[in-house]
């Protein structure tokens, strides 16, 4: 609604500069589509890399073209000190300029929507077709004439403007009954083409480069090139930012997640759980149990260390699929995993303690066809008072040598 009431206020301010000066006012509109044309061309151009929808690059490009054209008919309007010597030029570059826009319109959503072409060759053709229709009117004065004056526009300029038109309503068209359009690109660039064709319309009416038709032809033209810079701003500058941001945003996961994963078993490494407990305290009630292998050197000097690794990564899963309620469970180096819970009850931990150790006893590791039993010794400590990190890993730490000078494949409370 702001954006509605900001227009209208737009529109009305430039209205009453035609009561001021009708020549401010056009010099006022052009200038606003020109400089619009050149920051269309200007974003497609840097945003080119980002920009998978081909017929918005192939817009902005063009419409360079069709602001220079738009210059020379602004500054050879009606009233303008410039080449007063030719019969009504602005008249003639304003047909020329809404031909090349039609066609740049009809080829960029007909053909250029999915098909790539080469910037530079674009380049070339459209400076070639412009400088054409420059020499043409301004240099040559060959093009046909569009408006005399006491008699009004030619049969010419009235039979360009309906070619015109009907260039339009075909991509119009096209752009609707298509389906590869999105709905949003349906809406702004259906918007766009309608205002065009408005524009053109007022200009089959008007009588006097200085009348009514004149003006509202010229507001609809605006709107028209307001409709292409909105849907240029959302996809050459919002969409590939949005998109590469969440890019970087991806690989900064990723690598957060290659940092703190323990590549070996899949498990949180050290990294993480520091990290986590750097600005808190182990709270309350958490308990923490230190798991350590059993004579896991001689499984790596009797079978290998790959043997090894491989026995470490089913003892991880092993541990996973125990420990399901548990907060965290994090390989803390080695031989060695940490589990850290505030979930379970006092008497659920110890229970699945109990099992875990006796599962590492009786359940063997197959690996490679060998049959290798490693058990566990495990050190708990159950948190009376928020503590910090190193404390309670120290406490667990303890449990666990005594653990194993207790005689291994037990666990001791701290």
């Amino acid at each position: 609604m702001k954006k509605i009431i900001f227009g209208i206020l737009i529109i009305a301010g430039l209205y009453l500069l035609t009561f001021v000066h009708y020549l401010l006012f056009h010099v006022v509109a052009e200038l606003y589509s020109i400089v619009i044309a050149v920051i269309v061309s200007v974003i497609a151009l840097n945003s080119r890399r980002h920009i998978k929808n081909k017929s918005l690059l192939f817009l902005g490009i063009s419409y360079f073209f069709i602001a220079i054209i738009d210059l020379m008919h602004t500054l050879t309007f009606t009233g303008m000190p410039i080449l007063t010597h030719l019969n009504y030029p602005a008249n003639q570059l304003w047909i020329a300029g809404r031909f090349f826009e039609a066609l740049v319109l009809l080829i960029a959503f007909g053909y250029y929507y999915k098909h790539t072409f080469k910037i530079r060759n674009l380049l070339i053709i459209e400076s070639i077709i412009t400088l054409i229709i420059l020499i043409s009117i301004l240099v040559l004065d060959i093009f046909p004439a569009c408006f005399i004056e006491g008699s009004g526009q030619t049969l010419f300029k009235l039979v360009s403007e309906y070619m015109i038109i009907g260039i339009l309503g075909v991509t119009l068209y096209i752009v609707l009954k298509g389906k590869r359009f999105t709905y949003e690109e349906k809406t702004f660039y259906g918007w766009a083409i309608i205002f065009t064709i408005l524009s053109e319309l007022a200009f089959t009416f008007y009588i006097s480069n200085y009348g009514i038709s004149n003006f509202v032809g010229h507001i609809s033209k605006i709107v028209s090139f307001y409709f292409i810079y909105r849907f240029t701003i959302d996809k050459g500058i919002k969409e590939p930012f949005a998109l590469y941001f969440k890019e970087v945003e991806n690989r900064k996961n990723a690598l957060l997640k290659i940092y703190n994963t323990d590549h070996l078993t899949g498990l949180d490494n050290r990294h993480k759980l520091a990290e986590f407990y750097s600005t808190r305290k182990v709270t309350r009630g958490s308990m923490v149990a230190m798991i350590d292998l059993d004579n896991f050197k001689d499984v790596n000097d009797n079978y290998s260390h790959l043997i090894g690794d491989k026995v470490l990564k089913l003892f991880a899963d092993r541990i996973q699929g125990k420990f399901q309620t548990v907060d965290i469970i994090c390989r803390w180096g080695g031989e060695e995993f940490l589990i850290v819970s505030t979930l379970s009850s006092l008497e659920y931990f110890y229970s699945i303690i109990e099992e875990f150790i006796a599962e590492s006893k009786d359940v063997p590791y197959m690996v490679d066809g060998n049959e290798i039993r490693v058990t566990c010794s495990i050190g708990i400590t159950c948190v009376k008072e928020d503590l910090e990190f190193d404390d309670v890993i120290n406490q667990a730490d303890e449990a666990l040598y005594k653990a194993k000078n207790k005689g291994k494949s037990t666990y001791v409370i701290y």
